[in-house]
Parts: structure tokens; C-alpha cells; sequence
């Protein structure tokens, strides 16, 4: 087994409801990291303040849905 970072995969799990107004400091927070082999899955909870709408919208060029 190697002794290297890059070979590790993390994914970072955030749930959110209502949270349009912090989510993206979060957001950034996570892209702002060193580490290149994560992925950040968002579960909105049934948001009924824009939050999914906000993250599309301002974060469409990260986004990759699945």
C-alpha cells in the first residue's frame, strides 16, 4: 500500500434546510481545500427558502448532478 494523499477519496456529506442565507460560506469552505480527491453531496432536506435554487445558480460551473 503507498503513502499517498492522492490515492485517498473522501466525500463529504452536508445536509441543509432553509440555510440559503450560509450555505454558501460552507460551500466555499469545502472548495477552498487542498485536497483534490473529495466531492461534496448536498442533501436538501425540502428547502422552501431558494436554497437549492441559490447553489444552482451560483455554483453551476462546480455542480455535477447525479
Amino acid at each position: 500500500m503507498q503513502d499517498n494523499h492522492r490515492d485517498i477519496f473522501c466525500s463529504i456529506i452536508m445536509s441543509t434546510y432553509n440555510r440559503r442565507q450560509c450555505i454558501g460560506r460552507a460551500i466555499d469552505s469545502f472548495l477552498a481545500q487542498a485536497h483534490d480527491s473529495a466531492e461534496l453531496v448536498i442533501v436538501d432536506d425540502g428547502s422552501r427558502d431558494g436554497t437549492t435554487r441559490y447553489v444552482q445558480r451560483v455554483y453551476a460551473a462546480e455542480l455535477v448532478s447525479g
